[in-house]
Formats: structure tokens, sequence, C-alpha cells
């Protein structure tokens, strides 16, 4: 878990910043990891607390990166080599990190934050950055969106953790994905 993280915050500092390898690592990781509850002490709370750290940094960064493709102001040097679709790969894999090490509700909170801010989702882009990125430069369609809640939302459930369930059943992002997908 530490190792990844390591990883992942590796691949946001070298030039170019490797997205794709962050992204792809933090999701075997989060596999290899399976459901985890935070508080698990099969995992190290120090291994928990770097990765919490990294995920957090990535997604600082990638909010940096996001808010500086939208504005005129000039972009930091820690992102200004970054592809426009990046900031959102290093989102998800500062999600599959914090999902890694049980931080469900942040991950879920995280792209919901994502989706909802209008700032990112009715960005104008040029044709060819929403290839790069699927759909959108700084975000996902949100059929994507949609696909990745509803099977970290069926993960949870199928864990038959209590606490996993009630957070199913709670979560704003289960009432927004059935608003959306009735059937």
């Amino acid at each position: 878990l530490t190792c990844t993280a390591l990883l992942c915050l590796v691949c946001f500092q070298v030039n170019p910043p490797n997205a794709t390898l962050a992204c792809r690592a933090s999701k075997a990781c989060a596999s290899a990891m399976g459901i985890r509850r935070r508080g698990d002490t099969s995992v190290a709370k120090s291994a928990v607390t770097v990765c919490e750290l990294i995920a957090d940094r990535l997604l600082k960064e990638a909010a940096a990166a996001s808010f500086s493709r939208l504005s005129p102001a000039p972009i930091s040097p820690s992102n200004r080599h970054a592809p426009s679709g990046a900031s959102m790969q290093f989102v998800e894999s500062a999600v599959w990190l914090l999902r890694s090490c049980g931080c469900h509700e942040k991950a879920i909170f995280v792209l919901e934050e994502r989706m909802n801010d209008p700032a990112l989702r009715n960005a104008s882009v040029p044709f060819d950055e929403q290839i790069v990125s699927g759909g959108f430069a700084f975000g996902w369609s949100q059929i994507k969106f949609d696909s990745y809640i509803a099977t970290h939302l069926g993960d949870l459930w199928s864990s038959k953790d209590e606490k996993y369930c009630q957070l199913v059943i709670q979560s704003s992002a289960t009432r927004d994905l059935l608003a959306r997908n009735p059937s």
C-alpha cells in the first residue's frame, strides 16, 4: 500500500507526469487489497496515513492543474507539463488509493464533488482534448462516473459489512445514481 502510494506520488512529480501509470498502479493495489475497513488491523496505521496524505496531495495538485487551465493565470511548474486529461487520472488514482486504505466515504465524496463542480463539468475544451480524456478534459463523462460509482457501491454492498451497507443506503451517491438511472 505504501509503495503504491509513493509510486503514484513519483508519477506525478516526474516530467512529464505519468498519470496513466499512477492510475494503473493504484487500481491494481485496490484490487489486491480488496474492501478494507477503516481501522483494519491487517494494515499498519502508518501505511494508511501515508496513503491518505499522498491521496490528498494528488487531489490538491490535480485541482490546481484543472483550475489553472480554466483561468488565464500561469500554470505552476509542478503541473505545467501534464496533459489535459491527466488531472482526472490523478484524481482517479487518489480515489483508488483511498479505497485501498478503507476511506470509502471520502473516495465517494471526492468523485461526487468533482462531478458536481460546474467549473469543471461545463468547461469548454477542444475536440482533440475530449478524445484524450474520454469525454471531458477535466472530468469524466456522466456514464463513466455512474458506472464507477455503481461498481464501488456494489462492492461495498457485496462485502456484507453492516457499516458499508449503511453507507450505501445513506449515501447521496446512491440516491443520485437511482434518480438518473431508475431501472
